[in-house]
């Protein structure tokens, strides 16, 4: 059942809008669980709902709070005043905490990764989110001691975060080197030089896509659109850092406005919800059963990009599916919200529209001012080649033969991070092309994981694990796009090294 908020008030805060939804939920019998849109609007469902992917959604808590109609769908369990649902708070290393006050304000992170992880085990995202000893100082005002409904969260996959092991002591290292190197200023603070690399690449973005849409096809425009295409590249590595809040924390509302902006128009992809994939459950669980990015639930059911997979004959043209859908991604991510536009509901009619923009006005303008013909090479050499670029840079960083590993209960989280993750030597990424300390430290920007990767280095020669770098990007996307081919044969186990990389 789908309630619509009054509109008039579009422009309240992802708070509001929750809190709002709450209550519907609270006050209709037979409310089980909500889902919302950041700008109005909830969805109110039963207790046998079925969970489905419906776009920039956000879901609220698993279940609505306490009423008598929530403990009676809850299997009669009734709650006293001073009992708390687990369904409600955070799960923490054994604890339950309700950080429900840091909503409306007091959490660094904003509330997308509170209202992300309500309900859940957010044990393995807290400890890899924070590098510092306040995070867990500050949870103690919070703690709940009296719960209810503990059966009803899942717990998270076990890792070791042992003080003698490897993920402990690098982080140990890397925080007395930030302590030395930058005292008590914010280790996510960016840099002038990097922010002044995110003004110089709009600016190029700008200027070249104007060039190119607009004038006669010559070399200086062909040159433009390769300039168009690498600020294309830069400006998405940094709107990934701004999803992390690692570009601008100190400005919380453009940094968000421009991952969402970035998101939106270059990969016509919801911020909220790539948060949600990337942050949430790529992260913590790289190369797992509950990291998206792995497709074993075949999504996408061309792909077949682990060994983990079982084949099948739509798997058998992996360049074709790989360039053809990284090419079109921002176009194909966009046409999955044009029905969106003759939905009933205003909020999610301007989703579709705004999808429908960026497919215009970033991707395909040039058709509307040139030949078919030019306006296919302009858009080929901008959109095409950028779009495909990206995804072969989040892709090769954990998609080789040399990356895969089986996941135990109980192994070293940050080892595990080592054994699937791997960098790549470029100036254009961001942190994408240091996913090893990215993954490893994701709270740091760019320029402080530049100066920890020496440390991260010689800490995994000590415990004997394999540090992997690709000797360049396009050496990593060949040795990504052999080994999609490799997976494409039907080839589960046994793989041939691909030469490559180098394990330091």
């Amino acid at each position: 059942m789908y309630t619509p908020l009054d509109f008039n008030g579009q422009g309240r805060s992802l708070e509001a809008n929750w809190e709002q939804c709450k209550l519907r939920c609270q006050g209709v019998a037979g409310c089980a669980y909500f889902n919302f849109w950041p700008d109005g609007g909830c969805h109110l469902s039963q207790v046998d709902a079925v969970a489905r992917d419906v776009g920039a959604v956000i879901a609220g808590p698993r279940t609505c709070s306490s009423s008598k109609t929530d403990d009676e769908n809850l299997g009669g369990v009734a709650q006293n005043e001073s009992d708390k649902s687990a369904l409600h708070l955070w799960l923490i290393d054994g604890a339950y905490y309700d950080l429900s006050p840091l909503l409306s304000s007091g959490h660094p992170g904003g509330a997308l990764p509170l209202l992300q992880t309500r309900g859940t085990d957010a044990s393995v995202v807290f400890r890899v989110q924070h590098i510092g000893n306040h995070p867990r100082k500050a949870l103690e005002k919070y703690i709940v001691r009296q719960v209810t409904h503990k059966d009803l969260v899942v717990p998270a996959l076990q890792f070791s975060f042992a003080s003698d092991g490897f993920y402990e002591t690098v982080k140990d290292r890397v925080r007395n080197c930030l302590r030395d190197r930058i005292g008590d200023r914010s280790p996510r603070k960016a840099s002038s030089a990097y922010v002044a690399k995110l003004a110089i690449n709009l600016a190029l973005f700008t200027g070249t896509w104007f060039h190119v849409v607009l004038s006669p096809l010559n070399l200086p425009t062909f040159l433009s659109c390769l300039v168009n295409a690498v600020s294309r590249l830069v400006l998405t590595g940094m709107a990934h850092d701004a999803i992390h809040g690692i570009l601008l924390p100190n400005f919380p509302s453009f940094q968000s406005t421009y991952a969402s902006a970035v998101f939106r128009g270059l990969l016509n992809f919801a911020s909220a919800r790539w948060h949600e994939e990337h942050v949430i459950g790529h992260h913590p669980f790289t190369k797992t059963a509950s990291d998206p990015d792995e497709n074993l639930k075949q999504l996408i059911p061309v792909w077949r990009l682990t060994n983990k997979t079982d084949w099948n004959p739509m798997h058998s043209y992996p360049l074709f599916s790989h360039v053809g859908i990284g090419g079109l991604m921002p176009i194909l991510n966009g046409a999955q919200a044009l029905p969106k536009l003759v939905n009933p509901f205003a909020v999610e009619r301007v989703e579709g529209f705004t999808a429908l923009s960026a497919i215009i006005s970033l991707h395909l303008m040039p058709f509307l001012f040139r030949p078919i013909r030019e306006g296919m090479a302009v858009v080929a050499l901008t959109s095409m080649l950028a779009s495909g670029v990206t995804l072969f840079a989040f892709h090769m960083s954990h998609l080789g033969d040399h990356l895969e590993s089986t996941f135990e209960p109980g192994v070293d989280w940050g080892e595990f991070q080592m054994r699937t993750s791997t960098n790549f030597i470029s100036y254009l990424g961001g942190t994408l092309d240091l996913q090893i300390e990215h993954h490893l430290f994701p709270m740091l920007a760019y320029e402080n994981q530049q100066q920890i990767a020496p440390i991260v280095r010689l800490t995994a020669r000590e415990f004997g694990i394999n540090y992997h770098c690709y000797e360049g990007a396009l050496v990593g996307i060949l040795h990504h796009l052999k080994y999609m081919l490799v997976l494409g044969r039907g080839a589960h186990s046994g793989l041939s090294a691909i030469n490559g990389t180098v394990a330091l």
